[in-house]
Parts: C-alpha cells; sequence; structure tokens
C-alpha cells in the first residue's frame, strides 16, 4: 500500500472521506524549486552584542582553546542558546583572525539555515565585527570565512578539505553515527580546534556515553554561572519556560490505534481554539498528513512536515508556523531535534517515545522562555507516562558530571 493509499484509509477510519486528502494537501501541487545555495557578504554594524552572562563565560571558555587542536563539547539546556553562544565566539574568532576559516555541520537542511539565521544576526550586533563571507550549503568552502553543511553532504564527497580554523558540530551526541563520523573525519581532521554543541552530551547506554566522552577528550564546557540546577535557574530567570505535564486523555488509549487518531485529532481542534501554538509529534507520518487533511478541510490553521515533502514546501510551513499564520504543525519525529521556533506554546506526544535522550530533546521544542521569545509556562500532551519512564527533562545536569573530567 502506497503512503498516499494509506492516507487515504486513514481518513475513512477516522470516518472522513478518503478523497478530502486529495484536496487538502499541497505536496505535488507545484514543482520541487529547492532553495539553491547561497553566500552571504556581511558588512559591518554600528550595534553593541547582546548575550546572557553564562553565554559569554562559555565564548570565553572556546576562545581559551583556540589553536590547541583540543575537542570540546559545549552544553547548554535545550532553548539556552547553544548556537547563539558558539557563533559568538566564532564573531570573535573572525575579528582577531579575519583570514580564519571555519565549517559548521548540522544534520538537517533547517538545522544550517536556523545556523546560519544566527550567525547572520548575531554578527550585526558587533560594532568591530571583521568583514566576512558565508557559504550556506555550498558545494565548497572556497572563499569563506565560515561554510555551513549537513554532515551527510560531506559523507558523499570523495576528498578531504584543507584544515579550517575551527570545525563545530551541532548535535553532537550524534556522532556515534558511522555517516556523521565519516563527514566530521573529512572536514575536522586537522583544525585548530574542534567543538561540539549538544543539549544531551550523553547517549542512552553507558558505553555510548563513554566514547562520547572519549572522543571528545572529557572535554566538557558549561558555565558555573548556571550552578548545580542550571535548568531551575534559567527558568527563574525567565530564559526557560516551566514545562506542564497533562494527560491527552484520563482513560488509557491503545496505541496504534484509530481511538487514539480521534482523541489526538480533538485535542488539536481545542488547541488551535484557544489560541495556542503547538507542534504535534504523532506516531506515524499517515497520522500526521490524515489529522492536518481534517483540520485544514475544517477552515482550522494547521499543516504537516514530513522528510519527503520538497524542501521549498517544508520551508514555507515551517516559517508559516514560525510567523503564526499556521497554529498548529504535525510531524512524527522530523522536528524532534534542534528545531527552534520560540512561540511554541505546547507540544503534543502522541507515540510513546523510548529514549529518555530523545524524550528531552522533544519535550525541548517549548522550552524558550519569556526572555527569548519564548512563554513563561509550557505545556507538554501525553498519552503514555513518560514522566514516570523517563523522569523529568534533566540530561543536561544528568550527564555533567557522568565522566566527563
Amino acid at each position: 500500500m502506497t503512503r498516499q493509499s494509506s492516507v487515504g484509509a486513514r481518513l475513512q477510519e477516522l470516518g472522513f472521506d478518503p478523497e478530502l486528502w486529495a484536496t487538502t494537501d499541497e505536496e505535488g501541487s507545484e514543482p520541487d524549486h529547492r532553495a539553491k545555495p547561497t553566500v552571504v557578504r556581511l558588512a559591518r554594524s554600528e550595534l553593541k552584542p547582546t548575550l546572557f552572562d553564562y553565554q559569554r563565560d562559555l565564548a570565553s571558555q572556546v576562545l581559551r582553546h583556540v589553536g590547541s587542536g583540543d575537542r570540546l563539547l559545549l552544553s547548554l539546556p535545550t532553548g539556552a542558546g547553544k548556537t547563539r553562544t558558539a557563533m559568538a565566539a566564532l564573531i570573535e574568532l573572525l575579528r582577531e583572525q579575519p583570514n580564519a576559516s571555519c565549517v559548521w555541520l548540522a544534520p538537517s537542511l533547517e538545522l544550517v539555515d536556523q545556523a546560519a539565521h544566527t550567525f547572520e544576526a548575531l554578527w550585526r550586533d558587533y560594532p568591530d565585527a571583521a568583514d566576512c563571507n558565508l557559504a550556506i550549503r555550498t558545494a565548497s568552502p572556497e572563499g569563506s570565512n565560515l561554510w555551513l553543511q549537513t554532515p551527510q553532504f560531506l559523507a558523499n564527497q570523495r576528498s578531504r578539505y584543507e584544515a579550517f580554523s575551527v570545525a563545530v558540530f551541532d548535535e553532537a551526541h550524534q556522532l556515534g553515527a558511522p555517516t556523521f563520523r565519516s563527514a566530521w573525519e573529512k572536514a575536522a581532521v586537522g583544525a585548530s580546534l574542534q567543538i561540539g554543541l549538544s543539549a544531551t552530551p550523553g547517549r542512552s547506554s553507558g558505553d555510548e556515553t563513554t566514547d562520547l566522552v572519549d572522543f571528545f577528550g572529557g572535554r566538557l564546557l558549561v558555565s558555573k554561572i548556571l550552578g548545580r540546577d542550571p535548568v531551575k535557574t534559567l527558568q527563574d530567570r525567565g530564559v526557560l519556560a516551566k514545562l506542564n505535564f497533562r494527560y491527552i486523555s484520563k482513560q488509557e488509549v491503545p496505541e496504534h490505534s484509530v481511538q487514539r487518531a480521534r482523541v489526538l485529532l480533538e485535542l488539536c481542534r481545542r488547541l488551535i481554539g484557544r489560541g495556542r501554538r503547538a507542534l504535534v509529534f504523532t506516531e506515524t507520518v499517515v497520522d500526521a498528513k490524515a489529522i492536518a487533511s481534517i483540520l485544514a478541510s475544517e477552515g482550522l490553521a494547521a499543516s504537516y512536515v514530513e522528510g519527503e515533502l520538497p524542501e521549498r514546501v517544508r520551508s514555507e510551513r515551517l516559517r508559516d508556523f514560525g510567523d503564526g499564520r499556521i497554529s498548529l504543525l504535525l510531524n512524527q519525529k522530523l522536528l524532534a531535534t534542534g528545531y527552534d521556533c520560540p512561540a511554541v506554546s505546547d507540544v503534543v506526544l502522541a507515540g510513546r517515545i523510548g529514549s529518555p535522550i530523545l524524550f528531552e530533546q522533544v519535550v525541548g521544542r517549548a522550552a524558550r522562555g519569556p526572555l527569548t521569545g519564548g512563554n513563561r509556562y509550557a505545556r507538554v500532551w501525553q498519552f503514555d507516562d513518560h514522566l514516570k519512564l523517563h523522569g523529568l527533562p534533566q540530561s543536561y545536569y544528568r550527564f555533567r558530571d557522568y565522566l566527563w573530567a
């Protein structure tokens, strides 16, 4: 059965006309005009940089290692600004060394573009930042000060690259994957400083965590400014939101059932009706498509994203969600890690998440507090008792002292 017919069958199970899928989905309505690789030339600005004290602390720690050949893992809780902190360190480096070259690897196109946007926005805040060239998803770093690409792209290239001054890998806890490790070896070997970024500086098993610790030489950068309970410190400051966990249904609802999809559909209607901005993680891609179709047919501002969508369509929907034209966005796991939309007020977990690391990444999509454009309180809706299974999101400080020297 094709995915298209699967969506039709799911709609029929939910009591809707299967033809609804053909009339509401935009996936194949237009050709795929993929976003082209971009080269950005930045000129100087006259504003002063704005970083939180703990971000300045961490950026300074990074800069002390420039030229050392060290590998470092920089960690902050999700929503606390890892990308911004690392980009500030790169801007400081380029200010001191205008001819330096840097590579930034992120495991999805969305994260690459998000990192480029962060660099541009932050760079404009520095009054004496050097002129620089950004190569965003280009085939080669030639002529750039900062090359932003996916590890998947580099893994498919035959040659290694000349040594960069600094190499950065976002979501560095994923470096256990052979494809990502291969890309890292092609781009980072020989760099005078190698930096990993992660909100969850550990893996699901002790052995995997030990491997990650060994890979980064036991060098985990955290800020003492945040104290022993950094999540609470950041919540009290308003940098992170306080999470309110709620059950979607008072009764147990079987996994992968039509009943669960119906209960989820009703919750989605309520969230949109209350003006919430919700990111919904469904059990399957088919459920994401079917529920989005039903909501859209009812005139509600909902849509879905998945990896097989044309990049242009995916980017448009993410932009519409970020700008508020879409109130509710469904996906299976595409947006589980790294995706940043400060306005998210609710995260809905329709399926069981077996990994504590992935659970904390998903919950982190609603982590932004009022000081960073988010909410004082955010809601996490669940069918299954993830709190009993995994405990409160705490991997940042659960792994902070574990094995790290």
